[in-house]
């Protein structure tokens, strides 16, 4: 590249001097829309996530319409079911363009009830993580573990 410019002009749908820039195969999923400090969720609210398939250079691989998506409850960390959590919506979704649309809520099971301040808490906070099957190369996705608390 000269003068600073990137070798892949984003602005203008994928453009570069020696032609377009084609993805490499699935490197990670890249996740929008998990709740964080910045933008809490509560257990029983909905929320939107956007899961990407994105390649080594971090670009969408849009090419990617038929892989589906499970979002799943985690155990402590692990990827192993937690079974006192269930979510509720949209929890198989189909790639479309290589991003796959959730609309999730967390349910609970156990609570900690607290009568003399009318409140309620988790007992352990909610991990929340997806995953699929890549059909362009029959491979696994994962993502990482998400605390939801």
């Amino acid at each position: 590249t000269g003068g600073g410019t990137s070798i892949c002009d984003h602005e203008s749908n994928n453009r570069a001097g020696f032609g377009p820039v084609i993805a490499s195969s699935f490197k990670r999923l890249a996740l929008q829309g998990m709740p964080s400090a910045a933008s809490l969720a509560f257990a029983g609210g909905t929320f939107t996530v956007l899961v990407t398939k994105t390649d080594h250079y971090g670009q969408t691989i849009r090419t990617d319409s038929s892989s589906l998506m499970q979002a799943k409850t985690s155990l402590a960390g692990a990827r192993s079911l937690d079974a006192s959590v269930q979510l509720l919506g949209t929890t198989i979704a189909a790639m479309l363009a290589g991003t796959a649309s959730f609309n999730v809520a967390v349910k609970p099971s156990f609570f900690l009830v607290n009568a003399s301040s009318e409140t309620t808490s988790l007992l352990r906070a909610a991990n929340v993580y997806f995953e699929g099957t890549d059909v362009e190369v029959a491979g696994q996705m994962l993502s990482d573990i998400y605390e939801i608390s």
